[in-house]
């Protein structure tokens, strides 16, 4: 049988499982680092990293030597501020 969910051969995970018991004890650790009191941790760190974005976007679009805002690729950028703030998050994770 197709599943569109999950590739062969690859273990299911808390998203593509299908059994009720597997999903539960999957979604533990999420359930734990998603709490309302878990997001609310994170904050110092997305605000960091926020005001670094900022102040690079700031840099190229506002500061430029010609005094004309430039074009930015945005996509590029929320990329790596993804990126960072995820790096950031395993850090933290592996200290706990």
């Amino acid at each position: 049988m197709f599943d569109g969910a999950r590739i062969p051969g690859v273990p299911s995970n808390v998203v593509a499982t299908r059994d009720l018991a597997d999903h539960t004890q999957k979604r533990k650790p999420w359930t734990k680092g998603l709490s309302a009191a878990s997001v609310r941790e994170y904050s110092p760190t997305i605000i960091r990293r926020a005001l670094e974005l900022a102040e690079e976007l700031d840099k190229l679009v506002v500061q430029s030597k010609e005094d004309i805002p430039q074009s930015v690729n945005l996509t590029s950028w929320m990329s790596r501020f993804a990126f960072d703030f995820m790096g950031d998050m395993a850090c933290v994770i592996v200290s706990l």
